[in-house]
């Protein structure tokens, strides 16, 4: 049976490799085939794709802790909804699915340790398995899976191999009880990398496993949602080096959407998070957040969403190093994505935040991501993403205390070519800078890599 065909902005989740080549982000908006038929020729969801802005879950940092907690949730529960019925799948029996996949990247890194000085080059391979599976548990409720993980092979600096968890995975139960609705979630991810992280220099050992556990209600009064959401977050280093920063927090949240009109929404959102650390290095803290948001979609290529608000630190003199200072500042972030052409998809998220430190207690940043993605052929995708931030923080696990301001500047490119319904090729390179203040904290690196994924479909 033919099927009907179309290009569309979709949300879904990024494949391996450490997250490089998406600016560590968890989810991003790529152009994919999206097909009515049932067993799709399309471009599944899980491959290297065009990523023309990876906006919601950064590999950054924590941003603003508990309101980057919610914003995950929110799109990881939207992911799991779109497109059910048209994704591929491997098995299917009755309303089970289960799509497996296989991959392997091949990469070179000129500068595995980011270092100012003494940069040390090596090859990587990652082979990678990835799994997605779904079943309706009742006529309204949905119980999902995915789980992306691997491994990453140094050859010639073995102290930085490792396994990896692929931002996304986890296990999720979605219900529905008429004007409720639930989302009770596990969501995990174990990742080495310090070039994902802006805030840091001069170490490849920097890692982390995270993993957050929590539900979410919501209750809809037509043109009136209020949500209520909990996560208890576990955060571990991967390295000794870094285990200072090993800490637990519990998020709540809060937030109410009205809809204006079909086409805007505004809202009130408000969250508070309590951080407790196992080494008493860095302070543990209450930060708490309250903010406007909107929403505005004046067709279907277009969305724009902007949120602004206040947040503040509290902290409690529990670390041996760093003197405890309250820090309070405003906070922004304006996105906006459109689907300029049937083959071209753009975007952009721009703002300033106040996060958790991994050197320090918290970290100010001015940020900038922009991304274009472009469907040259039926089967070729060629992808352009950048990220900036320009940080100030004071360096206060550092002798000395030294006052850091950084510029961090990340800029990917990628060709992906689908040689097959269910085998993707894609060749990426990126390109990572890092300018500090602060002696030897400056850095350049290069990446090229090849990968290549196989759906058993």
């Amino acid at each position: 049976m033919a099927t009907q065909e179309h290009l569309t902005l979709r949300m879904v989740r990024l494949r391996p490799r450490e997250e490089w080549g998406r600016n560590g982000q968890g989810l991003a908006f790529v152009l994919a085939k999206k097909h009515t038929g049932r067993r799709s020729r399309c471009h599944w969801w899980i491959g290297p794709g065009a990523a023309a802005l990876a906006i919601l879950t950064s590999g950054q940092g924590r941003a603003q802790d508990a309101l980057q907690v919610l914003r995950a949730d929110l799109a990881a529960a939207g992911a799991r909804r779109s497109n059910l019925e048209t994704q591929p799948y491997t098995l299917k029996v009755d309303e089970f699915r289960m799509l497996a996949s296989s991959g392997l990247d091949l990469d070179w890194n000129d500068n595995v340790n980011a270092a100012q000085h003494g940069a040390e080059s090596d090859f990587v391979v990652r082979p990678t398995g990835l799994l997605t599976a779904s079943y309706p548990v009742t006529q309204n409720s949905l119980l999902s899976l995915n789980v992306t993980a691997g491994y990453s092979k140094y050859l010639e600096h073995d102290e930085f191999s490792a396994v990896f968890i692929g931002s996304g995975s986890g296990l999720a139960l979605d219900l529905d009880a008429g004007q409720f609705t639930f989302d009770v979630h596990d969501r995990m991810q174990y990742i080495q990398d310090s070039t994902q992280q802006s805030s840091v220099a001069g170490t490849g050992l920097y890692g982390l496993f995270d993993n957050a556990a929590g539900l979410m209600g919501t209750w809809d009064l037509n043109d009136l949602a209020p949500s209520l959401g909990y996560d208890h977050e576990n955060y571990i280093a991967s390295s000794s080096s870094f285990s200072y920063t090993t800490h637990a927090s519990e998020d709540f949240f809060a937030r109410t959407t009205l809809r204006v009109q079909p086409r805007l929404s505004l809202g009130l959102e408000a969250t508070a998070a309590f951080t407790t650390y196992q080494e008493k290095v860095l302070n543990d803290s209450t930060d708490l957040s309250a903010g406007l948001f909107a929403e505005w979609r004046p067709n279907s290529a277009f969305r724009l969403t902007a949120r602004g608000g206040y947040v503040a630190y509290l902290f409690d003199q529990t670390g041996t190093r760093i003197p405890a200072s309250n820090q309070d500042t405003w906070y922004v972030d304006v996105t906006a994505t459109d689907q300029v052409t049937d083959k071209i998809s753009a975007g952009l998220s721009a703002g300033r935040e106040l996060r958790l430190g991994i050197s320090s207690d918290v970290v100010t940043v001015w940020y900038a991501r922009p991304g274009l993605a472009w469907r040259v052929l039926r089967d070729v995708s060629a992808r352009a993403t950048a990220a900036y931030e320009n940080g100030s923080q004071d360096l206060g696990v550092l002798p000395g205390s030294p006052h850091e301001g950084y510029d961090w500047c990340s800029i990917d490119l990628g060709l992906t070519y689908s040689a097959r319904r269910n085998i993707i090729m894609s060749l990426d390179y990126r390109l990572t800078l890092r300018y500090s203040n602060v002696s030897p904290l400056s850095y350049t690196q290069d990446q090229i890599g090849f990968t290549l994924t196989y759906a058993f479909q």
